[in-house]
């Protein structure tokens, strides 16, 4: 037949491709680019099996939209030819995944792109990192259950701020405590001063009422005593209401006992009569 009627002798093959790349097409098995494929890899009766594709794949087109969404920014030189086959290239995703905890990748802080891979551009961080600075400046901050993940911060200026803010506030914190303490030593102080005055108060009060207790047993025995004791200017009878009248004229005339000697006998009466007395 003619060189037109000659076609590959594989099954399934039209002829197109060479195994070399050189040409077009080829009419031997030695030029077919499926002859030296394994037989697992083809279908039935030869045909090969659908060919692997990522259009399928929600990743990959999750991230050929944010690809395709940079591409706006290119020149305009590049024709459709050009930003098919970029856009087809094969994507790498290993590490592709931000670090913040609990975040999918998804929103940008700058609000231009759709996904983000980094602490600096992960929203969420950001809102974690703004929340506790914010906490801090108010006083709010509880140090065991406010605080976020450090991971959850945008780089590490950021944490030495907070670190800065947290070591003042420890220190105030010590400081405050320290006083605190002191107070409490005066107030205990002050309190056992009180409680000893309160004693010593409670002692004198006892004392003050045994004292007036004896101070009228002594007035009534000596009311009673002498009662049989008259004084020469002292005509009425001895009694509660006269005692004061009575004892200050006794004393006068005890004082005139040496510059009278008549009044000797009376001296002795009054002492006789005082001396049964007991005084404790």
């Amino acid at each position: 037949g003619s060189t037109s009627d000659q076609k590959c002798p594989t099954p399934g093959c039209d002829g197109s491709g060479h195994i070399t790349g050189n040409y077009s097409s080829h009419r031997s098995l030695s030029g077919c680019p499926r002859i030296n494929k394994p037989k697992k890899l083809l279908g039935k009766d030869g045909e090969p099996p659908e060919p692997l594709s990522a259009s399928g794949c929600p990743i990959a087109n999750k991230h050929k939209m944010v690809r395709a969404t940079s591409m706006t920014n290119l020149s305009s030189d590049f024709s459709n030819e050009n930003v098919s086959i970029i856009l087809n290239r094969p994507i790498k995703f290993d590490g592709l995944v931000c670090p913040t905890p609990g975040c999918d990748g998804s929103g940008h802080t700058s609000g231009s792109y759709p996904s983000h891979r980094s602490l600096s551009c992960c929203p969420k961080a950001s809102e974690a990192f703004m929340k506790a600075s914010t906490k801090l400046q108010e006083g709010e901050l509880d140090l065991e259950h406010d605080l976020p993940d450090a991971s959850a911060f945008k780089n590490d200026e950021d944490l030495k701020v907070l670190d800065s803010e947290i070591e003042r506030l420890r220190r105030e914190n010590n400081n405050m405590e320290s006083q605190l303490l002191k107070l409490r030593t005066d107030i205990t102080w002050m309190e056992n001063e009180y409680s000893s005055h309160k004693m010593a108060n409670q002692k004198l009060f006892e004392q003050n009422n045994d004292l007036d207790s004896h101070a009228k047993y002594m007035r009534t025995s000596l009311i009673q005593s002498l009662q049989g004791v008259r004084l020469p200017e002292f005509n009425i009878p001895l009694s509660e209401a006269n005692f004061d009248n009575y004892l200050a004229q006794l004393k006068r005339f005890c004082l005139d006992v040496y510059h009278r000697p008549q009044n000797n006998n009376m001296y002795g009466a009054v002492k006789q009569a005082i001396a049964d007395i007991k005084v404790v």
